[in-house]
């Protein structure tokens, strides 16, 4: 299947939904913006004063000694986390003609007005992170309090108690403005439409991303590779963040009755953002062979930010109005910064092909453009840099694919010239045919690292068996070697279900004594197919090796079905007989000729309630040195 068929389908359906989104927004503020009044606005001038004490109400405020605490604002200030402040100011008399009054005194997430109601009381106004939204057109980062003039008493002074305690923030002489309703909309209606997330550049940023999170999730479902489900995970973490942080609409519908999840949603999706990069990254690389050590640090970074998530989280649920979130946020991007600059620095170091290239340049304007928007405050500098990011990656995508394919095409073949080989060292057919359609499942399903390492060891113990053909003897190290080496491969082919060891009773010299090659290997092949394959739970392999004077005595055991019942799995056809054991059993005959004992010994196992328990195959032959 052609996955760029669908490619036009995808822009013209995300674009699609794009414009059709602006075009919704923009009749709904419309439609409500028309039935506005037209009123001019004021600042209000206003004394402050500043206190660690978050649980001072309006009646302690009120007293003699807090009054005379209060001072003019000459210049801005830059607020403290633990700091709360208040505000004193007049709403100014021209606009107390009016029905109804604005007060907007900014962006705060502990924002409360007192305003007088009559000589002896205050109503309160709720316009932070922590009550829901309750006026026209409000959104999670543009609060307001709308005053009932009528409500208002002779009492000259009104109080905003402010408090920032996540990240630091000013305090201008202009912070508070008093107005009528009608300009005060008629600014949103701006900033939310015309100014803010509904630019051109955002519309087909979050449309393109949309469209690149489709394809490559199509992408993986097709080639079945890893490397594109976490670069999805990763642009859908992306996308969940702008989404909510450009579209005010989305952002007040998610998160409206409780605004200060949106601080929570803003730090949370951002340190899956990094998880996800870390992870597409050390798949892309294939670091785990190529960069063993970056892939070490890069795991532990990975649960690092889980660790930064979950604690995000408790703190949130324990009391979202203290700065620790803020504070772990902050340690958690200077590390991943220091990390990043690290990885970068080692990866070109040990560079291994031109996919580092791509790594360092994408990782390069990815983090240019959050920290730039950290700094300058702005997420549009971060829209940017993930923009280059996302063209270059999607450059080393394709970049991968095609080395893929072309490594696909090498191994292809390599696995023609292997069979020739493997038919010409005359070993078993069904194992040359099993192993090569292993090698081909490898490919099939994109695993080429693990289709080039069995293809390798194949090839090896083709080599080795045609090499050991033209000998009459090979030494008892050699035999051993090839015959891990058939194990590893069928190991491999059964994706590691059984378990082989070799154990050398009484330290026999390998190297010195010798044997006629490939001996023992049909009998661990017959161990595999007829005892292993069938059983279920833990399975193993155990080779022993001992002398005995002027003998070697070879022991095969296995856990298997046992015999019996491998004998009915062949009577009903779903085991194949195994030639080779014969062919052999006589060969050791013939070492054998001069000699009463018998050579080979097949011995049955059972369990003490005698269930069958395995089969012990026991071969003696003389020593050859």
């Amino acid at each position: 299947m052609d996955v760029r068929h669908y490619l036009w389908g995808f822009i013209a359906l995300a674009c699609f939904m794009s414009i059709t989104g602006c075009g919704l927004d923009h009749v709904d503020i419309e439609r409500d913006f028309d039935k506005l009044p037209d009123y001019r606005y004021f600042p209000a001038p206003f004394e402050v004063f500043e206190t660690t004490n978050h649980d001072l109400e309006i009646e302690d405020i009120l007293s003699e000694k807090l009054q005379s605490e209060f001072a003019p604002l000459d210049s801005f200030i830059i607020t403290q986390r633990q700091t709360t402040y208040w505000l004193r100011f007049q709403i100014p008399d021209t606009i107390q003609t009016l029905d109804s009054v604005v007060v907007y005194p900014g962006l705060f997430p502990i924002n409360t007005l007192y305003y007088p109601k009559d000589s002896v009381q205050y109503q309160t106004s709720h316009a932070g992170n922590f009550h829901p939204l309750t006026h026209p057109l409000e959104r999670v980062y543009w609060r307001y309090h709308l005053v009932d003039v009528g409500e208002l008493s002779q009492q000259p002074y009104s109080y905003l108690k402010i408090r920032h305690p996540h990240h630091p923030t000013r305090i201008t002489p202009y912070e508070i403005w008093t107005m009528a309703p009608k300009p005060f909309w008629g600014t949103t209606f701006n900033f939310a439409f015309y100014e803010r997330p509904l630019e051109l550049f955002m519309v087909f940023f979050i449309g393109g991303l949309t469209l690149l999170f489709l394809y490559f999730l199509g992408v993986y479902f097709i080639v079945n590779d890893q490397v594109f489900l976490w670069y999805t995970f990763y642009l859908l973490f992306i996308g969940l963040y702008l989404g909510v942080k450009l579209y005010p609409d989305i952002n007040s519908y998610l998160f409206g009755n409780r605004p200060y999840n949106f601080v929570l949603w803003n730090e949370l999706t951002q340190v899956f953002i990094s998880w996800g990069y870390n992870r597409f990254v050390r798949t892309f690389l294939n670091a785990k062979e190529d960069y063993p050590l970056f892939n070490k640090v890069t795991i532990i970074m990975e649960w690092f930010l889980v660790a930064v998530a979950v604690a995000v989280v408790a703190v949130f649920v324990i009391d979202p109005t203290i700065d620790i979130p803020t504070t772990i946020t902050y340690w958690e991007r200077g590390i991943m910064v220091l990390f990043a600059l690290w990885a970068s620095t080692h990866v070109f170091i040990n560079r291994k092909n031109n996919l580092v290239y791509y790594v360092i340049l994408g990782s390069l304007f990815l983090l240019g453009g959050s920290l730039t928007a950290l700094f300058l405050g702005h997420v549009r500098y971060f829209v940017y840099g993930v923009s280059i990011e996302l063209f270059i990656f999607g450059l080393g995508l394709g970049y991968l694919l095609r080395e893929r394919d072309s490594l696909r095409a090498r191994l292809a073949n390599e696995v023609e010239r292997v069979k020739m080989m493997a038919f010409q060292s005359q070993m078993n057919p069904h194992f040359i045919f099993n192993s090569l359609n292993s090698i081909r499942s490898y490919m099939i399903k994109n695993e080429t690292k693990a289709a080039s390492d069995y293809l390798s060891k194949f090839s090896k113990l083709i080599r080795q068996i045609l090499e050991f053909s033209a000998e009459e003897s090979i030494t008892l190290q050699q035999e051993m070697d090839v015959l891990t080496l058939y194990v590893h491969i069928e190991q491999l082919r059964f994706r590691d279900i059984f378990q082989f060891n070799i154990r050398n009773v009484g330290e026999v010299p390998l190297e010195e004594i010798k044997i006629p090659p490939m001996l023992l290997q049909p009998f661990v092949e017959n161990a595999i197919w007829h005892g292993l394959m069938r059983k279920e739970g833990e399975k193993h392999i155990e080779i022993e090796i001992e002398q005995e004077h002027n003998e070697l005595l070879f022991v095969v055991r296995d856990n298997g079905i046992g015999r019996a019942a491998a004998a009915d799995k062949k009577r009903s056809g779903q085991l194949r007989k195994s030639m080779a054991i014969d062919l052999t059993t006589k060969r050791i005959e013939l070492l054998q000729s001069s000699f009463i004992k018998k050579p080979v010994a097949i011995i049955d196992l059972f369990t003490a309630d005698q269930q069958p328990a395995g089969t012990e195959v026991r071969v003696l032959l003389p020593i050859i040195r």
